[in-house]
């Protein structure tokens, strides 16, 4: 095993686009996890920039379920961030593996992953990229289940505006993962509060069906369904589960085109699923689905210089857990 300042690194647990996660052990004899930041991306300025508002973001937000990050430094020119360890699955692979879960557990994650999203919102931080992929699930002692959002590895501080601002164009990336991708940014824009909804909404569509929204063919096909297609409602989708219409609605506003007709705020969202879980008993699993999401990966997407864009893919990297 390697020192990396005063940790112990020991296996690698993930690896992503950006950055190298490893289990890790502090002088104290506590279990930590420690993500590097690839060395193919030291010298890019825009990276390290990344990385570093990652570790800020980290250090600000401290919530029960959100990974927080306990500090950061850099070892011969190389940054590194040092978090909490989280134990469980990512809930994108439960639902492969496991199927769909009970409509019980299905309002139960939902709400810890927008309490987690309230939390972040409310530091004035968007998160960027989340997804299902990016929620790690665990049994706490009361064979509950426990939600953490993790990777906050596309955080940025929100501009106070309710309209879509256009990326910096500088930056000739907008990043994000295209399955998970609100229409607003796969047009171009930054990332808002309600681009992180439109995700929940994603997430919710996928644990009720089995599968996102858009899922299958190219990264470019996908963004552009997100622009384009309507969606079709879960009852559809999956006409096999009860789904209970209050439910069906609240995914689909969350779903909407517009970000100004989705929810407000993750607590205004949280409330609509608390409503909707009240009388809920239905502790069965969902049917398996014949087709599940394909695995979703972080793409920084090429912005095309042109008045209508179409998106195309570069520098495709997993984050899985990185």
């Amino acid at each position: 095993m390697a020192m990396l300042g005063n940790y112990l690194v020991g296996e690698q647990l993930g690896a992503g686009g950006m950055g190298v996660v490893y289990d890790g052990v502090d002088r104290d004899g506590s279990h930590v996890a420690i993500k590097v930041l690839r060395s193919d991306r030291c010298r890019d300025p825009r990276a390290v920039r990344r990385f570093l508002d990652e570790a800020v973001a980290g250090q600000i937000v401290r919530h029960p379920h959100v990974v927080s990050v306990i500090g950061h430094d850099e070892v011969d020119g190389v940054p590194f961030l040092v978090m909490h360890r989280v134990h469980g699955k990512p809930l994108g692979v439960l639902i492969r593996t496991e199927g769909t879960p009970s409509l019980r557990r299905v309002l139960a994650i939902g709400a810890q992953i927008l309490d987690a999203l309230d939390a972040i919102h409310g530091s004035g931080i968007v998160h960027g990229d989340v997804k299902s992929d990016n929620v790690l699930v665990s049994r706490g002692r009361s064979m509950r289940d426990e939600a953490t959002l993790i990777d906050l590895g596309l955080a940025h501080v929100e501009l106070t505006t309710t309209e879509p601002t256009p990326a910096d164009p500088m930056d000739e990336m907008i990043s994000g993962t295209p399955e998970y991708m609100s229409p607003e940014v796969a047009r171009g824009c930054m990332p808002t509060s309600r681009s992180d909804l439109y995700a929940v909404g994603v997430i919710l569509y996928e644990l009720l069906t089995g599968t996102t929204p858009f899922a299958g063919g190219s990264p470019s096909d996908i963004l552009r369904r997100h622009l384009d297609d309507a969606v079709v409602a879960p009852s559809l989708r999956a006409p096999a589960r009860d789904i209970p219409p209050i439910l069906e609605r609240i995914v689909m506003r969350a779903l909407n085109k517009s970000p100004v007709d989705r929810f407000a705020s993750a607590r205004v969202f949280a409330n609509a699923l608390e409503i909707a879980a009240r009388g809920c008993l239905d502790d069965r699993p969902g049917p398996r689905p014949a087709k599940v999401s394909c695995d979703a990966s972080t793409l920084d997407v090429e912005r095309q210089r042109s008045h209508r864009r179409k998106p195309g893919t570069a520098d495709a990297g997993r984050r899985h857990r990185g």
